[in-house]
Parts: C-alpha cells; sequence; structure tokens
C-alpha cells in the first residue's frame, strides 16, 4: 500500500527558529546521539529545566562534531554561550514554549507510521520506536546495514552519524515495504484503535 501522508513527512526538510537559533526541523544520528549522552529530558523523559533547553538548543543548532569536540572539553565559549541561553529562558512562560517546542522538533523527527499487524482481536498493534536510551547506536546500525552513508550524495562518503534521523526512518519503511509490511498512517492508526 502506498501512503503519501508518512513519506511526505520525511521531505523536504526545513529550518525552523528557537530562542533566535536556527534549528534543522531534520536532526542528525550524531545529534540524537549527543542528546542521549547529555541524559536529556527530551530523549529521556522527565522534568526540564531551563539548563536542559539551553544544552538542547545547543546541540540541534550546530553540526554534531563541533558539539562533540566542545562538549569533550573545557570550553569558555560554550559554558559563556549555554548560560545565556539559560538567562534567556528564565521566565517560565518562555522555558514551557522552548520545552514544548523542542519536544514537538524531536517527536516529528523521531515519528514513525505504526506498522500494519492481522491479529486476533484484543491483539496489541506494532508501535513506533520509543524514546528510549540506545535509539541513536540502533538507528545507526540500521543505517550501516542498509549501506545509506553510500547512497547519499556528496563529495566524500558520509559517516552514518551525519545522516539525518529522518534518512534513516525512510529508508527503513522503504525496506520494510519492499518486503511486504504495511504501515498506516497516523488518522488511520487512530481510526483503528477506535
Amino acid at each position: 500500500m502506498e501512503y503519501l501522508q508518512h513519506k511526505a513527512a520525511w521531505f523536504p526538510a526545513r529550518h525552523c527558529r528557537i530562542l533566535h537559533l536556527r534549528l534543522s526541523l531534520a536532526p542528525t544520528l550524531g545529534q540524537l546521539r549527543l542528546l542521549e549522552a547529555t541524559n536529556s529530558p527530551f530523549m529521556m523523559g522527565g522534568k526540564v529545566a531551563a539548563a536542559d533547553c539551553a544544552v538542547a538548543l545547543h546541540i540541534l543548532a550546530r553540526p554534531w562534531r563541533q558539539m562533540r569536540r566542545a562538549l569533550g572539553r573545557e570550553s569558555r565559549w560554550l559554558r559563556w554561550r549555554l548560560v545565556w541561553l539559560a538567562w534567556h529562558l528564565r521566565q517560565p512562560a518562555r522555558l514551557a514554549s522552548t520545552a514544548t517546542a523542542l519536544t514537538n522538533l524531536v517527536e516529528q523527527a523521531l515519528w514513525l507510521p505504526e506498522a500494519f499487524s492481522r491479529q486476533e482481536p484484543g491483539g496489541s498493534t506494532a508501535g513506533s520506536f520509543s524514546l528510549a536510551s540506545g535509539l541513536a547506536l540502533r538507528l545507526a546500525l540500521r543505517a550501516n546495514e542498509l549501506n545509506l552513508a553510500a547512497l547519499t550524495p556528496g563529495r566524500r562518503p558520509r559517516s552514518v552519524w551525519d545522516l539525518s534521523i529522518a534518512e534513516v526512518l525512510a529508508a527503513t519503511v522503504a525496506v520494510a515495504e519492499l518486503q511486504g509490511s504495511e504501515y498506516l498512517t497516523r488518522a488511520e492508526f487512530e481510526e483503528f484503535n477506535e
């Protein structure tokens, strides 16, 4: 079955602005891994503080290699930037709106269509990826298995960590569909559950 809705969700990649920072709507696996490594509540769940928003904003606004180097050493510039971001988030309304925007961005990036399964009444349906530690590594292994880094255009072969989450999820769904799996759109899944 062809579902244009779930394929269109991953193309094209656009940008958004949160707190004057330009963030891609297609975060990379490297950025996802850094969010996990910093125990971001946007990945792990839990209460969001101004410092959590500042770190997540900075990770999602910079290339992952640059942020990995900055997080791995003592950097006055990074510390100043995080303090500046946290200071701008001191108002509860601004913190709440920024946290909501970041939550929506991460959830949108990780959205995967629900797998359709024929089952007996009362059975449970297959779900999408859960937001849990280790998700970046699982997606990177899947991208490596599908050799996605070699399929992406560029002057030199990219690392799987440079791939966007959207590229990996779209390829995963495409391969599964070629092998006979079927997927439901969100609207169909909600209608099916009713």
